[in-house]
C-alpha cells in the first residue's frame, strides 16, 4: 500500500504537466464505485477540474458489457490525457481486481493504493501548484493630456506559490454604483493577457496600499481595503467599454457654498435641509478632505417699522463637511415666515461673491441655492415685489459668480415649474426638483463628482 505522500507526489507531478491540450484523468476506486475527475489548464494556465457522475460497482461489473471492457470504456478520454489510478478503499470486494483490470487496459497509467480522501488531496495539490504565468493587476494609466490607457502592475511572477503576498499602491477614483474592479490577468512570455479573476469593491476615492495574497492558481485575495469584495459578472468587453477616453484634471480642492432658504412651512424647510445634507454628504464621499463647505441660511427682508433686517446668516464659512452637517442639524426647526412674496437670495449671492477668495488653479467652487421664493429686485419691479432695502442686484451677482474661473452654479427648487428668473439663471434653466433630487447627477453638474461617463471601472496605478 502506498503512503499519502506518494499519492500527493504523483498527483502533483501530473498536475504540473497539465496543458490546455494535455489533460489528466484521475480515477478514484472508492467504496461506492468509480469516481472520475477530468483536469486540464484553462487559457489563463489555471488547473481546472470537473467530476463525472459516479459509476457504481454494480453497474460496471454486472452490466451487459464484460467488466474489463466496461472499466476500460470508463477511463477513455476524447484527447491525449494522462491517467492516475488510486484505489482509496483497499478492503472493498471489487477494488483490487478492478485496479488490476485497469492497469492491464492502461499500462501507461500510474496506479496506487492508499486509504485517503482523494478529492481533498487533489484540491490541495492544485492550490499548491506554482504559477506557470505572470499575474498582473489591471490598472489605468493617465497620460499628461488626460487620456487613459490600460496598464498592469506585477503581482506574482511564474513559480509563485500559495501564501505569497505582494503589496501594490493604487489610486481609486469615483466608480459606478458597483464599485472599483480589481481584476487579475495572466500572461506568458508573449505577454498575451487572459483574465484570471475579477472582484468589485465599493471603496471611497483615495490612495491605498493593497496587499494581494495568492491563494493558489486562479485565486487572489486583496486585503487592506475598507470594503469586502463581491463577484462581478460583467464581461471583459463590458468592463473595457466602461473606460472613458480621458479623465478631466483632478480637483485639488473644492468649496461647496450652500444657501438654504429657511422661510415657509416648517416641513418644507426641513425638506430643504435634508436635501442640502444629502448633497454635502455625497460631495464629501467623493472628495474627502479636499472639500470645504460654507453654509448660509436666509429668509425674507423685514419691512415692519423698527424691525431688524438680518435676512442672511453665515452659519459656517469654509469649514469641514462634518461641521456643515452638524450645523444643518442646528438649523432644524428654524423658520422665518415674514414677507411672503420673496426671500433675500440676492443678498446671499452678493455676500458670496464678495467673500470668495481669488480662484486657485485646480480648485473648484460650487454655489448651490436651495429654496423656492424669488429674489427681491434691486428697484421697483412690475412684479410688485418690494425692492431689496440695500439695492442688491441678483442678476449682477450671478454674472460675477458665473464669470469666476472654476465656479459652477446650481439650484434645488421647491417647484421647478414655477421657478423665477433667478432660479433659472442659477441652474442653466433646469433647477433640480426638491422632491426628487438626484444628488449624484447634481454633484457631477457642479463639478464635485465625475459624470457617469467619467467614472473609472479600474484603479489608477499608484506610485510604487
Amino acid at each position: 500500500m502506498s503512503e499519502p505522500d506518494e499519492v500527493r507526489k504523483a498527483a502533483a507531478g501530473a498536475v504540473a504537466d497539465l496543458t490546455e491540450r494535455n489533460a489528466l484523468l484521475v480515477a478514484d476506486l472508492a467504496a461506492e464505485g468509480l469516481v472520475l475527475w477530468d483536469l486540464r489548464r484553462d487559457a489563463a494556465g489555471t488547473p481546472r477540474g470537473r467530476s463525472r457522475p459516479v459509476l457504481p460497482w454494480d453497474e460496471l461489473l454486472n452490466g451487459p458489457v464484460p467488466p474489463a471492457r466496461a472499466l476500460e470504456r470508463a477511463v477513455q478520454t476524447d484527447g491525449p490525457a494522462r491517467l492516475l489510478l488510486v484505489n482509496t478503499f483497499p478492503d472493498g470486494p471489487h477494488n483490487a481486481s478492478a485496479l488490476d483490470a485497469l492497469r492491464r487496459a492502461r499500462p501507461d497509467a500510474t496506479a496506487l493504493t492508499c486509504d485517503l480522501r482523494l478529492g481533498d488531496l487533489l484540491a490541495e495539490v492544485i492550490a499548491d501548484t506554482p504559477l506557470n504565468r505572470w499575474y498582473d493587476l489591471v490598472t489605468l494609466q493617465r497620460n499628461d493630456d488626460g487620456r487613459l490607457e490600460l496598464a498592469c502592475r506585477l503581482l506574482f511572477p511564474t513559480g509563485a506559490r500559495r501564501g505569497e503576498k505582494a503589496p501594490v499602491a493604487v489610486e481609486c477614483e469615483a466608480a459606478d454604483e458597483r464599485g472599483t474592479v480589481f481584476a487579475v490577468v495572466a500572461s506568458a512570455q508573449e505577454r498575451r493577457y487572459t483574465l484570471v479573476t475579477r472582484r468589485t469593491m465599493r471603496v471611497p476615492p483615495g490612495r491605498y496600499t493593497v496587499t494581494a495574497e495568492l491563494g493558489g492558481p486562479g485565486r487572489v485575495r486583496f486585503r487592506g481595503l475598507p470594503a469586502e469584495p463581491v463577484p462581478d459578472d460583467r464581461t471583459w468587453a463590458e468592463l473595457i467599454g466602461a473606460i472613458p477616453a480621458r479623465l478631466p484634471p483632478p480637483v485639488t480642492a473644492a468649496h461647496l457654498v450652500c444657501a438654504i432658504e429657511v422661510s415657509g412651512p416648517p416641513e418644507r424647510v426641513a425638506e430643504r435641509l435634508a436635501r442640502a445634507d444629502q448633497t454635502i454628504a455625497h460631495a464629501a464621499a467623493e472628495l474627502r478632505d479636499r472639500l470645504r463647505v460654507s453654509l448660509l441660511a436666509y429668509g425674507p427682508h423685514a419691512f415692519e417699522r423698527r424691525a431688524v433686517d438680518a435676512p442672511v446668516e453665515i452659519r459656517l464659512w469654509a469649514g469641514t463637511a462634518d461641521e456643515a452637517l452638524d450645523e444643518l442639524e442646528n438649523l432644524a426647526g428654524t423658520t422665518h415666515p415674514g414677507y411672503p412674496h420673496a426671500a433675500a437670495l440676492e443678498c446671499v449671492l452678493a455676500e458670496v461673491a464678495a467673500r470668495l477668495d481669488p480662484p486657485e488653479p485646480g480648485a473648484r467652487t460650487a454655489v448651490l441655492a436651495v429654496g423656492g421664493r424669488p429674489a427681491f429686485p434691486p428697484r421697483v419691479h412690475p412684479s410688485e415685489i418690494l425692492p431689496c432695502p440695500v439695492r442688491h442686484d441678483w442678476a449682477a451677482a450671478v454674472d460675477v459668480l458665473a464669470d469666476r474661473p472654476g465656479t459652477a452654479l446650481g439650484a434645488i427648487h421647491d417647484r421647478p415649474e414655477y421657478a423665477s428668473d433667478v432660479w433659472l439663471r442659477l441652474s442653466d434653466g433646469a433647477p433640480a426638483d426638491l422632491a426628487a433630487v438626484d444628488v449624484q447627477r447634481l454633484g457631477a453638474s457642479l463639478g464635485l463628482a465625475p459624470a457617469a461617463a467619467q467614472r473609472l471601472p479600474f484603479p489608477l496605478a499608484g506610485s510604487p
